[in-house]
């Protein structure tokens, strides 16, 4: 991105000019130019907004993994036990168990009284390397080790080497004279409270901010390539990958590797390395993989306090840390360090047994995790990017729900940006004047580009890490067979069928993008052009892939704006038959066996979900939950990234190999984020991670 040159000086006016011109009133020269100049700031910045948001969003999919809507809070109070009885802790000498009847006292009343964000909602069953990892990546955008590393080794190397005696002795003086007056730990509370003021009344000039992206761009590149073995094969003693490679044969063979096997090897250090870091794997794998995920946390809501996103939770973190450094000053340093032994002994003797018991209470109980309550974390605010962005969508809805039309024109991304300024808000991330009234996170642009994106093989396809499904399937909406044209099935579970349905859809759509003029994609009348419903639904389609259902029936997902509905492709027959062309995928297919399949559901649930007009229809409002998936199939040869619906009925939708799989994620969410408000005001949608 090239920055915005420089406005030119204005040229002097010459003593005696060939030419009589106009004078001009000098005093209106530096009006406009400052005008000038901050509409150009704005206009980089919003640029800048752009980018920013969608590194970001790319960066945190890939551990977004799974979204879900979190309960009312009505819901809640409904769903909480209630206070224990003491006759039920009693012992077999007759003796009553305090100890346990205050631990489901305690947890009982932190339920009823603990906010949903200081939960810890995740308790894993078993220890996951990639989880480790990914702990690992966020924790390393954060706080990379070339910034520890510059910080300790040069800067305090040349502190205490006195390479410059000016700069020693005033670090020096400093240091001493806050150890004389007591005053460290405030001194430490007080310039982290500079940093944050820092920021609000001095936020960052454009350069700066360029510079920060193309930063974060490099680590973000840097970090993908954390944990994986290639770069340490060349290191390994050779005796370490074969050895591996054994045990792992073993195991898949259903027996276990001699324990005479270690006498005919040298044990050679890399391979005890290797040993040892198995056992501790082995043994404490858990424990790293729990405070991996705390520092991981830790480190994200540090920077997202520091940017002040989420202003609300910033000031009420800013006003507890200004009350910690004036409780700081108005006692001496022995009460400060008995305050901090008193805290060790209630921690130890009270805390860590009831956290044991009910670790979901473990970071509600912990002080740090206290201070900084309610700062989103990198996924969270991801998800309330999302979330902010199906409200603006919806305002748009409703905004033209006078306004129908009797033609269908596809829905475009909207171009009339005087039309829609009303509903931009100032920018969370870059933005010069929102670093102090924060609220949403990019202009309707931005917005509009995400969510109107295409999935033309032309667009970025993001990259992600997926997950195993954990929700079985109980029952399937519908299978292949029923989809049947001419009385010939459908091609089911075929790598080659999958592969020319995927050709032919690639080939489709850039023979659609060749046709169509520049001239189309722009539509001025973009809002007065599309005829809504009766419930706000444009007849148009926000996006669409291609996508395999139920690993069997491959098809085009399209994304409504309260719906979406899955096409079958049409022309797939058995053995090596025509296969007709994406134009013809819109016609007509017969579909039987539909009464099967709508008796499983009632009358209203008829309405919201079902096969219709050979298409298969999903009202947003009864999916509770979405997921990533990755199938590898038998050998790889089907499978992909996917995405998961888990509906009320405890229905499971299943779509493989999507196509721009990361896109279509946020596109879901942000017209599903914008059904739920309407549904449940008060429900915001929390993440699982499942990697």
């Amino acid at each position: 991105m090239t920055p915005t040159p420089p406005l030119l000086p204005p040229r002097p006016q010459q003593a005696h000019p060939t030419h009589p011109t106009q004078p001009k009133s000098p005093e209106f020269q530096p009006d406009d130019r400052s005008e000038s100049d901050e509409h150009q700031e704005q206009a980089g910045i919003k640029r800048l907004e752009d980018l920013e948001v969608d590194e970001f969003l790319r960066r945190s999919s890939k551990y977004l993994q799974k979204v879900s809507i979190r309960p009312s809070s009505h819901q809640d109070l409904k769903s909480h036990p209630g206070l224990p009885d003491l006759s039920q802790f009693q012992t077999a000498e007759g003796s009553c168990d305090w100890i346990n009847f205050s631990y489901s006292y305690l947890a009982v009343v932190l339920e009823k009284l603990c906010p949903f964000s200081l939960k810890y909602r995740y308790a894993p069953t078993q220890t996951s390397l990639a989880q480790i990892r990914a702990h690992a990546e966020r924790a390393y955008l954060q706080t990379t080790p070339d910034l520890w590393l510059g910080s300790l080794v040069v800067h305090l190397s040349d502190l205490y080497r006195w390479k410059d005696f000016e700069k020693t002795t005033r670090y020096c003086a400093i240091y001493f004279a806050l150890w004389l007056f007591d005053l460290i730990p405030s001194f430490i509370v007080a310039y982290a409270l500079y940093l944050l003021i820092k920021f609000q009344i001095r936020p960052p000039s454009l350069s700066q901010l360029k510079q920060e992206l193309k930063r974060r761009q490099q680590l973000s590149h840097r970090a993908s390539t954390l944990g994986l073995a290639y770069p340490q094969l060349p290191d390994l003693n050779p005796e370490v990958i074969p050895s591996s490679l054994t045990t792992c044969a073993s195991l898949l063979i259903g027996e276990n590797p001699l324990d005479r096997s270690s006498h005919h090897f040298t044990l050679y250090p890399s391979k005890a390395l290797y040993t040892l870091i198995r056992q501790v794997y082995a043994q404490y794998g858990h424990l790293i993989q729990t405070y991996s995920e705390d520092l991981a946390d830790l480190t994200e809501k540090i920077r997202n306090l520091y940017l002040w996103r989420r202003p609300s939770a910033c000031w009420r973190t800013t006003f507890m840390m200004i009350v910690i450094l004036l409780y700081n000053l108005s006692i001496s340093q022995k009460w400060v360090l008995k305050n901090f032994l008193g805290w060790l002994g209630i921690e130890f003797f009270f805390v860590f047994g009831f956290v044991e018991k009910y670790p979901q209470f473990r970071r509600a109980l912990n002080p740090v995790w206290l201070l900084f309550y309610d700062i989103p974390t990198n996924r969270e605010f991801a998800l309330q990017i999302l979330q902010e962005r199906g409200i603006s969508y919806q305002v748009l809805i409703d905004k033209n729900m006078l306004k129908k039309k009797s033609n269908r024109v596809s829905l475009q991304p909207p171009s009339n940006q005087s039309e829609l300024s009303s509903l931009t808000r100032p920018s969370s991330f870059m933005s010069l004047e929102s670093a102090r009234t924060i609220s949403h996170q990019s202009s309707l642009s931005s917005s509009s580009a995400s969510l109107y994106g295409s999935s033309s093989p032309t667009s970025q396809s993001f990259s992600s890490r997926s997950s195993r499904p954990t929700m079985t399937s109980i029952k399937t909406a519908f299978e292949a067979d029923n989809l049947k044209r001419v009385g010939t099935k459908f091609l089911q579970g075929s790598h080659q069928a999958i592969k020319v349905a995927k050709h032919i859809y690639d080939k489709g759509e850039k023979k659609l993008l060749s046709t169509r003029s520049p001239e189309s994609n722009v539509d001025p009348n973009f809002l007065q052009n599309n005829q809504v419903g009766k419930d706000g639904d444009l007849f148009g389609t926000i996006s669409k892939t291609f996508a395999v259902l139920d690993k069997k029936t491959p098809g085009i997902l399209y994304l409504k704006p309260n719906a979406i509905w899955f096409k079958p492709i049409k022309g797939f027959r058995h053995g090596k038959q025509f296969l007709s062309t994406l134009e013809d995928q819109m016609d007509a297919i017969n579909v039987k066996g539909l009464e099967d399949i709508e008796e499983e559901f009632s009358d209203d649930q008829k309405k919201d979900f079902g096969i219709k007009d050979n298409l298969l229809k999903l009202k947003v409002r009864e999916i509770v939950a979405i997921q990533k998936i990755k199938w590898l199939g038998f050998k790889g040869i089907i499978g992909g990234d996917g995405i998961e619906l888990n509906l009320h009925n405890s229905t499971t939708l299943k779509f493989d190999k999507v196509l721009n799989r990361d896109e279509i994620f946020h596109q879901i969410l942000t017209i599903w984020s914008c059904t739920a408000l309407k549904l449940a005001p008060d429900s915001i949608l929390f993440d699982h991670t499942f990697l």
